[in-house]
């Protein structure tokens, strides 16, 4: 009779177990299917980052083709422009420097100060010549490309206007 009572006993007990058991399974696997659930969601949020960045991607793949397309015309008409207006200054003034160059030498008859001056005459020309054309080259980039590109990158650091006259 002792070993009825120890199984009756026991038969509780295994169900009891068997119950711990069955909601240990159950937590488990909505543990298992919660899991899951999270990490198809970051799979889901990681693909529409990439597709963002393919998209991002492209349009500045694009505004960078705009950028170049005005860069190329831009520096074309300026260069154009540039020999032409280059040519008619270099006559007009050697026409200037002739002129003032024999009136310096009839007033003062002195060959020296008139090379002299007409040194000096030439170097600001060709300061003003330069400070120009550096205007000019300063019109063609890919600024906002590189602005662009910089925040598709995620540096913090925006490309800027820098001049330095």
């Amino acid at each position: 009779m002792s070993e009825q009572n120890i199984q009756q006993t026991s038969t509780p007990s295994s169900d009891a177990d068997t119950d711990t058991s069955r909601t240990t399974d159950t937590k488990q696997a909505s543990a298992l299917n919660k899991t899951l659930d999270d990490v198809a969601e970051i799979a889901a949020l990681a693909s529409s980052v990439a597709q963002q960045y393919k998209e991002q991607t492209a349009l500045v793949k694009q505004q960078a083709k705009a950028e170049w397309a005005l860069s190329v015309k831009s520096l074309t008409l300026a260069i154009a422009i540039l020999v032409c207006f280059g040519v008619g200054l270099v006559m007009l003034w050697a026409s200037v420097l002739t002129l003032i160059g024999a009136a310096l030498f009839q007033l003062f008859d002195s060959l020296l100060l008139t090379v002299a001056v007409l040194l000096v005459l030439q170097v600001i020309a060709l300061i003003w010549c330069w400070r120009s054309m550096r205007y000019l080259f300063k019109q063609v980039g890919l600024r906002q490309t590189l602005i662009q590109v910089e925040q598709l990158l995620g540096q913090k650091q925006t490309c800027s206007n820098k001049s330095s006259d």
